[in-house]
């Protein structure tokens, strides 16, 4: 498997075993690629200013947003997702290194679809980004989320809502090429309004919300995917042809991130909201 390729099926990169610290710079490389990173960055930022409690990474990936904690005030945090390999690289990595000043990240190896974190209560702040479309029942999430939780708790969700595209070629590459969703197996996209709703069912209420990946945003995004599909393709040709079009596909992605920002989003693919439990 080539570096996307890994990406794509959540392995540790060969390159990052080899050098850790390398991470960080994945994680900017996120950061400046993805508009989402950036905003959920800003709510991240905002939300653990006040939290001294218990937080939990629901699905922590590659630690992204783990490394925003360095100067939290939470008195523990526990990270869980079902990738054993990515948690045990960020196990190894805290052995040698700080993710957060002053305490260690507990790792756990949880399924979304099981009763996850048994046992646990008392979360006071919750980040659950990015991973709805891959579990069986976001329903049963909310309600074990809401059992886990204080009162007062609150959850920060970022999902996908939406597959509105733009360009017919990425249509079409998107359903022949492999990428991140097909190799994820993402299972339903549910609206703003339905994740709302399903998490008003389990006690928590809606504090704030706002929509990402406007006109500008998807069309940047689908341009630089594109890329990315063919980067990580099998054939030497395609991955040839991907990195041509980076030099286009990588300034188009940024310039309209930049728009999309400075516009008002009225109708977004993704969705990112504050909830409380009450």
């Amino acid at each position: 498997m080539n570096l996307l390729q890994q990406a794509f099926s959540h392995s540790v990169p060969n390159a990052i075993q080899r050098f850790p610290q390398s991470l960080k710079l994945v994680h900017w490389g996120q950061s400046l690629l993805y508009s989402r990173n950036r905003t959920i960055k800003r709510w991240v930022k905002q939300a653990t200013s006040t939290c001294e409690g218990v937080l939990l990474d629901v699905g922590c990936g590659d630690g992204h947003y783990l490394f925003q904690l360095k100067k939290a005030k939470a008195k523990r945090v526990i990270a869980m997702d079902r990738n054993a390999d990515w948690l045990n690289f960020l196990s190894d990595f805290q052995s040698k290194s700080t993710i957060v000043d002053g305490l260690k990240v507990e790792f756990r190896t949880e399924n979304l679809d099981d009763d996850f974190l048994a046992g646990e209560k008392g979360l006071d702040l919750i980040f659950c980004f990015s991973v709805l479309p891959y579990v069986k029942d976001p329903g049963h999430v909310f309600e074990r989320l809401s059992a886990l939780a204080n009162p007062g708790c609150t959850l920060l969700v970022y999902s996908p809502v939406a597959f509105d595209t733009i360009l017919p070629l990425y249509r079409w590459m998107f359903a022949r090429f492999q990428h991140y969703e097909s190799v994820q197996s993402r299972k339903e996209l549910l609206s703003a309004s339905a994740l709302t709703q399903l998490a008003l069912n389990h006690g928590f209420v809606l504090k704030s919300a706002v929509l990402t990946y406007g006109f500008w945003g998807k069309l940047g995004h689908e341009c630089w995917s594109m890329s990315t599909m063919l980067l990580g393709a099998s054939s030497f040709l395609l991955r040839l042809v991907g990195v041509l079009s980076v030099p286009i596909t990588l300034p188009m992605n940024l310039v309209c991130g930049f728009v999309d920002r400075c516009s008002e989003t009225v109708q977004g693919n993704g969705w990112m909201a504050s909830f409380e439990r009450i």
